[in-house]
C-alpha cells in the first residue's frame, strides 16, 4: 500500500513494504527495510500557489499527484519566515529560539562577507553558520547507514567556506553556497556550481547564455545521485531555488495567454510549474528504477 503526507506546502509519499513470512505469506511492514528518503523544498512559495490547495491558475500536476495519493496537512508551521533560520530548524530539528542561525543576517557574531542584492549592488553583512558540533539530519541518517546528498541550496554556511553541507553531515553536495558569492550567478542560469569542495563550470550557461535552468540542473544532479545509489538506502535533500526572486525563466508559455498578468507574475507562476515538471521527471525516474514503492517523498516550502 502507498500513502503520502502533504502538510500546508508539505507532502510525504510513503509506503508499507511487503514482507514474506516463512510460510510464503506476504505481510505489510514498515520497519524491517530502510526506505529511501527524498525531501524536496521550494523557496518562498506559499501554500496557496498550489492547485491542490485551491489555486485556479498555477499548474502543478505532479505535486497535485503527490497530494492526491497521500495526505495533506492544513495546519503547519515553518521554522521561520525567512530562509536561513527556517532551513536551520529543518536540518537540526530545533525550534528557531534554539537554532544556531536565527536570521539571515546578524548584528554580532558570525562572519562578515559580501551580500549581492537583486539590483546588482553589494553590501557588507554578517551571517552565522552551522558549526561542526551541530547535529544535522544528515549526520543522523549517515550514522544509520544512509548515503546522504544535498542538491542546490544550503544557506547555512554563512561566510565560512568550511561550513558547506559536505562538512556538516552530507556525503555529497551539488549546488551553491553563500560563502562563494558567484557560485549561483546569474540566478537560475548559473555558470559556476560546487561539486563537493570543487567549483565547476556549467558550459551551457557560459558567456551569459541561458542554456540550462537551475531547476533542470538540480534535477539532473538529483537523478544522477539516485541512479548511483539505487541499491543502497539514501537520503536526498533537493532544495530548489524556485520560485524565489529574481524571477528568471525564459519559458513562460504556460501563462502567455494571461494577458492581464504582469511579466513578473507570469514568470513567478512559470517557475513553479517548471519546478513541478522537474519533480515529475524525478518521480518518473523512481518508477523506472523500481524505487518508488520504497521511497518516502516529502515536499515543502521553506516559509
Amino acid at each position: 500500500m502507498k500513502h503520502s503526507l502533504f502538510a500546508g506546502s508539505l507532502c510525504v509519499a510513503g509506503i508499507l513494504i511487503p514482507q514474506v513470512s516463512c510460510t510464503g505469506e506476504k505481510k505489510a511492514r514498515t520497519d524491517t527495510e530502510r526506505p529511501n528518503i527524498i525531501f524536496i523544498l521550494a523557496d518562498d512559495m506559499g501554500y496557496g500557489d498550489l492547485s491542490c490547495y485551491g489555486n485556479e491558475y498555477v499548474q502543478t500536476p505532479n505535486i497535485d499527484r503527490l497530494a492526491e495519493t497521500g495526505t495533506r496537512f492544513n495546519q503547519c508551521y515553518a521554522g521561520s519566515g525567512i530562509s536561513s533560520p527556517s532551513r536551520c530548524a529543518l536540518m537540526t530539528g530545533r525550534n528557531t529560539g534554539n537554532t544556531r542561525i536565527r536570521d539571515n543576517m546578524c548584528t554580532a557574531g558570525g562572519i562578515a562577507g559580501i551580500k549581492v542584492n537583486p539590483n546588482g549592488d553589494s553590501t557588507i553583512v554578517r551571517r552565522a553558520n552551522l558549526l561542526p558540533q551541530d547535529t544535522t539530519i544528515a549526520t543522523v541518517l549517515s550514522a544509520a547507514g544512509y548515503r546522504t546528498c544535498l542538491v542546490n541550496k544550503w544557506h547555512l554556511d554563512g561566510y565560512d567556506k568550511g561550513a558547506s553541507p559536505n562538512h556538516r553531515g552530507f556525503d555529497e553536495f551539488y549546488g551553491w553556497t553563500i560563502s562563494t558569492v558567484h557560485s549561483n550567478s546569474p540566478y537560475y542560469y548559473p555558470y559556476y556550481r560546487f561539486h563537493g569542495d570543487t567549483l565547476i563550470n556549467i558550459p551551457e550557461n557560459a558567456d551569459g547564455r541561458h542554456g540550462i535552468h537551475n531547476n533542470d540542473l538540480s534535477t539532473n544532479d538529483a537523478i544522477a545521485f539516485i541512479r548511483r545509489n539505487r541499491h543502497n538506502p539514501f537520503f536526498l535533500y533537493l532544495a530548489y531555488d524556485a520560485p524565489h526572486e529574481p524571477y528568471n525563466i525564459d519559458q513562460t508559455a504556460w501563462y502567455d495567454g494571461q494577458e492581464t498578468w504582469t511579466p513578473d507574475t507570469k514568470r513567478y507562476a512559470s517557475l513553479i510549474t517548471h519546478m513541478d515538471a522537474a519533480i515529475g521527471r524525478l518521480l518518473d525516474e523512481l518508477e523506472r528504477l523500481d524505487l518508488r514503492k520504497n521511497t518516502l517523498i516529502i515536499f515543502a516550502s521553506d516559509n
